[in-house]
């Protein structure tokens, strides 16, 4: 399956080494906002095409990731819909119903695949404990809390998710 990918930040980043362990999948495009920084993506992981032109990227792709700020996710899983490629889409996929049922409508009608996907599954933790759990060695779970503690880091962009009021 040919594949692009949407933003080139951490999350593409877990979504392109996983596509490229498979060995099935061929890395057709990534794209973003800043040239350079798709650019060094797509050496980074050995993406065929990279620039700004999200539709282009989408011209050679069988399927779109799209693993951008959120507050971009609704209208370029839509692009991505009306270009006829399917789609997984970080979430939030959108904020509303109405988008919601949108999406939904577009997928449908194009017999598109439309999936969310949150990524924090991958994350070491989880890793780990799946991995326990699955070899039977913490016994009965009575409760499990888990905080993530985030070095800061200087970002070319807001997520919508991190704005407060």
């Amino acid at each position: 399956m040919r594949v692009a990918i949407i933003g080139y930040g951490a999350v593409a980043g877990m979504h392109a080494r996983g596509l490229r362990a498979g060995g099935k999948n061929v890395l057709a495009s990534v794209t973003g906002p800043d040239a350079a920084k798709a650019e060094q993506f797509a050496k980074t992981y050995g993406v065929g095409r990279s620039g700004t032109d999200m539709v282009a990227g989408l011209r050679d792709a069988d399927a779109a990731i799209i693993c951008s700020p959120s507050q971009f996710h609704y209208e370029q899983a839509a692009e991505t819909l009306r270009a006829g490629v399917h789609a997984l889409v970080e979430l939030p996929a959108c904020s509303s119903t109405h988008q919601a049922a949108q999406l939904y409508d577009s997928a449908k009608s194009s017999r598109l695949q439309l999936e969310c996907a949150h990524t924090g599954r991958y994350l070491a933790p989880y890793v780990f404990i799946g991995d326990w759990i699955r070899r039977g060695m913490l016994g009965e779970i009575q409760q499990l809390i888990y905080v993530r503690l985030i070095e800061p880091r200087s970002r070319s962009w807001t997520d919508d998710a991190l704005q407060i009021g």
